[in-house]
């Protein structure tokens, strides 16, 4: 059995990454700009907490299996191509400046959905490795914030 923070493949390319975010500056109101590294977008098998809680595969399926079915998926181990399908080129990144600890941006593919991303920090050793983790995606194509970059 896989572990919540198992990195699931990308069926296009047999590979973890789900394409790179590059670098941004997000701007904050009444505070310092957050910078991020140019870095790749990996999807979790994850897990669902409950309604709008959770992360990764198992929270996209649990909250919008109607929606990714309806789009022609068939089940739960469809869903990383359900987020490939949004997250192929062009796909714009806007960051809504929202309170909280967690650094966020929406990938909107305005014809596919949307997937909702997270910037992560993992120290190996002295070396920090940043990614970008996939935190759920739908096919709601509302954008909010404003357009910080594209991929």
């Amino acid at each position: 059995m896989m572990g919540v923070n198992t990195k699931v493949l990308n069926p296009a390319t047999q590979d973890h990454s789900f394409g790179t975010v590059p670098v941004l500056t997000l701007a904050r109101k009444n505070q310092s700009p957050i910078i991020t590294l140019a870095a790749p977008i990996n999807l979790k098998e994850g897990k669902h907490f409950g309604p709008n809680a959770g992360f990764g595969v198992q929270h996209i399926w649990a909250e919008h299996n109607v929606e990714i079915v309806a789009a022609g998926f068939a089940g739960v181990a469809d869903v990383p191509a359900y987020v490939q399908r949004i997250l192929n080129m062009p796909t714009l990144l806007y960051f809504e400046d929202r309170p909280g600890p967690k650094t966020r941006v929406n990938a909107v593919r305005i014809v596919t959905g949307t997937v909702i991303l997270e910037y992560v920090q993992t120290k190996v050793g002295n070396i920090l490795t940043p990614y970008w983790s996939v935190v759920t995606a739908y096919s709601d194509t509302r954008t909010k914030g404003v357009v910080v970059g594209s991929m």
